[in-house]
């Protein structure tokens, strides 16, 4: 089951604004249905980034680049 492109989009509408809580809210939700969402897994880490939450965004982003390797955007975070 893929979670819908709206329940993302409308999650990376509140992390754009600021609203992290809320945005952290739905990625998780989403990874209870699909827990291998690398783009979920890697918008959490970059959450936890922005939080100060150093050892758990290098966790959750090394997490995003093994579940997909192939995503520019994880190696640089």
């Amino acid at each position: 089951m893929n979670v819908s492109e709206s329940t993302l989009a409308t999650a990376i509408q509140h992390h754009q604004r600021g609203e992290l809580q809320a945005a952290e809210r739905i990625y998780r939700e989403i990874l209870v249905k699909e827990p291998l969402n690398s783009e979920a897994v890697h918008l959490l880490g970059v959450i936890a980034h922005q939080v100060g939450k150093h050892e758990v965004a290098v966790e959750l982003l090394s997490k995003a680049v093994g579940i997909n390797p192939n995503a520019p955007p994880y190696h640089c975070n």
